[in-house]
């Protein structure tokens, strides 16, 4: 599966794979508002290689910029309330 998002100032893309229980995620972030805050810092262009594993109806990933490999980077994904 492919993945597309953004915000007002980076962007991503990248490949999705996996189980139900488990997923592979590897996105490729680049900013592209300079006047922007980046939680990768200085890096405007970074490869994120995530791991997820199924957290109740979410997922916890964990995981690593190949540009910044000592800075760990963590996310817990949840439905959105309907």
């Amino acid at each position: 599966n492919t993945a597309y998002g953004g915000d007002s100032g980076m962007y991503y893309f990248g490949e999705i794979s996996g189980t139900e229980d488990r997923l592979t995620v590897t996105l490729r972030v680049r900013r592209h508002d300079e006047s922007t805050f980046s939680v990768f810092g200085d890096f405007d262009d970074v490869t994120l290689s995530l791991t997820g594993k199924k957290k109740g109806s979410g997922f916890y990933f964990e995981g690593r910029a190949s540009e910044a490999p000592s800075m760990r980077f963590e996310a817990e994904l949840k439905p959105a309330p309907k």
